[in-house]
């Protein structure tokens, strides 16, 4: 029996391959990446990691018998199959996979039979939890036993995982932990402030607003269709919350608001005012600003905590886990960014789940390939 175990991260345009020993699987030994050819519906994707697992193990200099087991997390749900107990993945989109044996296929490739395949979010989830910010509670507990963790990754989307009791809940369909796909309707003030700017009368039964009638300085007129695509009454979660809501509606806010802030520098470096290039204006910058108290900025922000703590709120009403984790590029803006969204937390939730913990993910990149090896143990 190998004592090694392959930990694979398989993004849309990179795949990330790290070797473990199965006795301390929150140290890496070794690591690579590789570009994710998509093309030709992804047929290049696995044949590729194998090959990287293969120059990974020659540079340890270890053998394919010496590996106990591949775990890879792919970006598209995972179904079980309840008659065979195998899994196939139900289709990836951003890979042009659709119906799939990956854990057939990779076992095929690499000659190693024992092959775990999972969502890429659980996969992080699940590395958080084992070998991350969570790890002390369970070690203070002395068991995963009875311990709920809902890991929340903020990027360009809203990823999530759900583990109890040391393993991830994958659902009947495999996309059990979905939050960024919860429909909400945000109630902001903000949103009131940027519709009465632009004069608007109400959504329509898309949530799309009419076109926007020229207001003061004719901003309005100007940044009518950045309104447009950011304030809509009803909507995904990620679309208001993610790394690309933050910009979506810092875009729309700059565009039709009077407000000074030093985010206008931004769009005035690369076009003229509210006619400029609203693109330059990303989340990061946003809490860049805010942090240094840009009022316009702060307004973003709250609106972004207020929205994502209140989904998680909802999210508590069904699942009440011990604690959230939060992850992901939007996380760096760090207890800036929690103690915001606890605050709307536990001014909506449900009295019972009041005291459910916050915590900052910690093992960043590598939460992928750590959890996918994890799913082996």
């Amino acid at each position: 029996m190998g004592k090694y175990l392959i930990g694979v991260d398989v993004g849309g345009t990179t795949s990330k391959i790290a070797v473990f020993d199965s006795e301390n699987i929150s140290e890496i030994l070794v690591k690579t990446a590789v570009p994710a050819r998509t093309e030709s519906g992804g047929v290049h994707i696995l044949p590729d990691i194998a090959e990287a697992v293969s120059v990974l193990t020659e540079e340890l200099g270890i053998g394919m018998d010496d590996i106990a087991g591949i775990g890879i997390g792919v970006p598209g749900p995972v179904v079980r199959d309840k008659e065979t107990g195998g899994s196939y993945v139900n289709k990836c989109v951003n890979l042009n996979w659709g119906i799939k044996d990956v854990a057939g296929e990779l076992s095929e490739l690499t000659g190693v039979s024992r092959v775990a395949v999972l969502n890429d979010a659980n996969a992080a989830a699940l590395g958080e939890v084992i070998c991350g910010t969570s790890k002390e509670i369970a070690e203070t507990r002395g068991t995963y036993d009875d311990m709920t963790a809902v890991v929340v990754t903020l990027g360009t989307g809203i990823g999530g995982g759900i583990v109890k009791d040391g393993e991830i809940i994958q659902g009947a369909f495999g996309s059990a932990g979905e939050i960024g796909h919860m429909k909400i309707c945000p109630q902001h003030p903000l949103l009131g402030e940027i519709n009465a700017c632009c004069s608007r009368d109400e959504p329509d039964e898309s949530g799309t607003y009419a076109s926007a009638e020229s207001g003061a300085d004719g901003a309005a007129e100007s940044g009518a269709d950045v309104a447009d695509e950011a304030v809509r009454s009803f909507n995904d979660l990620e679309y208001y919350a993610s790394a690309t809501g933050i910009a979506r509606m810092a875009r729309a806010t700059l565009a039709t608001l009077s407000d000074e802030s030093s985010l206008r520098v931004l769009v005035k470096s690369k076009g003229n005012g509210a006619e400029g290039d609203y693109s330059a204006v990303d989340a990061k910058a946003v809490f860049d600003a805010a942090k240094a108290g840009d009022e316009l900025a702060l307004k973003v922000v709250d609106f972004f905590a207020e929205t994502l703590g209140t989904g998680l709120a909802a999210v508590s009403s069904v699942i009440d886990p011990d604690v959230f984790i939060i992850g992901g590029g939007v996380a760096g803006a760090g207890d800036f960014l929690l103690t915001r969204v606890e605050k709307y937390y536990r001014e909506t939730v449900f009295h019972a789940s009041h005291n459910t913990g916050f915590r900052l993910a910690v093992l960043g990149n590598d939460a992928g390939m750590i959890g996918a090896a994890c799913a082996l143990l």
